[in-house]
């Protein structure tokens, strides 16, 4: 009986180390705004944050990504890769890679399980096909992040995000990479 005490204890705790990666923003919390897509469906996606990373640190796959979500709405989270890098982030072009199954999100924060591979430098992209102002977000020095209307889809040519927010403003959502 111990032994099997300790085998399941060691593979508990071995799954939670094992998400050894945060892609997006850490602090889920204290949220002081809200952004809802011009027209759905819309893709955001943080370039720069300043409590993580933007961009996956390892090879992997994302196993479980998480929203905070200001109202009811249909989401996916997408891996994103940068094709083209100038200077700024304007200038720069996206494209999706692949994409998450929709997810109904609901006030609050949001956890989702996922398979999918992601690229050591890609991004993440939070796809909102359906909902108001949908995702929370808060005030970072450093942060931005970018919108594409219509949404990114995989398989579309890459393109620049069609609106850059000012700084200083980070979008609650990331999602945990397993390499």
């Amino acid at each position: 009986m111990w032994v099997v005490c300790a085998i399941a204890t060691a593979t508990v705790f071995g799954s939670a180390s094992a998400d050894a990666a945060v892609i997006g923003t850490r602090d889920l919390t204290g949220w002081k705004g809200t952004y809802a897509c011009q027209a759905n469906p819309c893709t955001f996606s943080n370039v720069r944050v300043s409590d993580g990373t933007a961009q996956s640190p390892v090879k992997g796959r994302i196993k479980r990504w998480r929203v905070n979500a200001h109202a009811s709405g249909t989401v996916r989270l997408q891996v994103l890769r940068r094709t083209v890098d100038n200077p700024g982030h304007a200038a720069d072009e996206f494209m999706a890679v692949r994409q998450s199954e929709e997810e109904s999100a609901i006030p609050g924060l949001n956890t989702f399980d996922a398979s999918l591979r992601v690229g050591k430098g890609n991004f993440i992209g939070l796809a909102v096909v359906s909902g108001g102002d949908l995702v929370r977000s808060r005030f970072a020095n450093s942060a931005r992040f970018g919108v594409q209307h219509p949404a990114f889809s995989p398989g579309d040519a890459a393109t620049p995000f069609s609106d850059f927010n000012v700084d200083h403003s980070a979008l609650l959502f990331n999602a945990s990479v397993r390499d």
